[in-house]
């Protein structure tokens, strides 16, 4: 039912006055893509911060990356390509933190690679828990200031 939706919102990017808000909504659920949900990632982080980590929570955190690579390289290929677009529809400023969103999440040496590292190395401590809750908190407080609205 709601495949039908897709070709839809690309026709709708065409007409005027709905064009913004279909590309607004397209920005919008990539961003939200990006981010780092309680019932994902950041639950096992959790458990390991508190010191009660274990190798199933790795195991978690392992399927997740897995399972999300795809959504979310995507969405980084669609904000990355579009960023002029993002930048004459809702303003330089908001494009550039677009980018320094998807760079936060998908770029060399940043949050989805230290947690693949934690899941390789079979780290579960304390002090691992804690580095990559933070780092998930970042990517999200990034995200979150984020507002796209058509201008």
């Amino acid at each position: 039912m709601v495949d039908f939706l897709g070709p839809l919102i690309g026709i709708a990017e065409h007409v005027p006055g709905l064009a913004s808000k279909a590309f607004a909504r397209r920005v919008n659920r990539a961003l939200a893509s990006l981010m780092y949900w309680s019932d994902g990632t950041i639950q096992p982080l959790q458990r390991m911060s508190s010191g009660n980590g274990s190798q199933a929570d790795l195991d978690e955190i392992a399927h997740r990356l897995r399972t999300s690579q795809r959504e979310v390289e995507k969405a980084a290929i669609f904000l990355r390509s579009n960023r002029h677009r993002i930048a004459a529809a809702f303003g330089a400023g908001m494009a550039h933190r677009v980018d320094a969103a998807v760079e936060s999440k998908m770029g060399t040496n940043q949050v989805r690679d230290m947690l693949r590292f934690m899941v390789e190395g079979h780290d579960y401590s304390a002090h691992a828990g804690e580095c990559g809750l933070r780092e998930v908190h970042c990517v999200n407080a990034i995200i979150k200031e984020i507002e796209i609205r058509p201008l």
